[in-house]
């Protein structure tokens, strides 16, 4: 389903760009305020992804994770040489942005390995809101053209 629904936004680009694109660009312009940096930003989404895709996430109750009442999240775990490869952030530039983060209070270190905690979302929430809204209008916009696709009536 994945393939045919890229195809089909592929196909008709110019009409879904002007949404998506603007979503996209108001979520990057969030991300970097918040952070002041995209590359913290994205240190910090990489270790949020790494709890998001740990078993038990997905049946915390949304309400909890984003107000941050939770005292920890299940997590899967990273570190640093992992986050440069996957990412071509200099290693020594995400050691940098890590230990900022970690002073900032959302991501903890436990030897090598970085997880974040309950704080990062509420702390991120305008950044969350916004991936939401990006979510959203990329759900809106595919299923409008899906939906152009189909026979009257159906």
């Amino acid at each position: 389903m994945p393939v045919l629904t890229e195809a089909r936004i592929r196909e008709d680009y110019c009409r879904a760009a002007p949404a998506l694109l603007s979503a996209l660009t108001d979520y990057l312009i969030v991300s970097r305020r918040q952070a002041n940096d995209l590359d913290r930003q994205l240190v910090l989404l990489i270790i949020m992804l790494r709890s998001a895709m740990a078993r038990g996430f997905a049946d915390l109750p949304s309400e909890k994770v984003l107000s941050g009442d939770l005292d920890a999240l299940p997590t899967l775990w990273t570190n640093i040489r992992s986050i440069a490869d996957s990412t071509s952030i200099p290693r020594e530039t995400v050691r940098r942005k890590v230990n900022d983060l970690i002073k900032d209070g959302l991501v903890k270190r436990s030897g090598q390995l970085l997880t974040i905690t309950p704080r990062a979302f509420p702390d991120s929430r305008f950044v969350v809101d916004k991936f939401i809204r990006l979510a959203a209008v990329s759900h809106a916009t595919v299923e409008k053209l899906v939906e152009n696709d189909a026979p009257p009536g159906v």
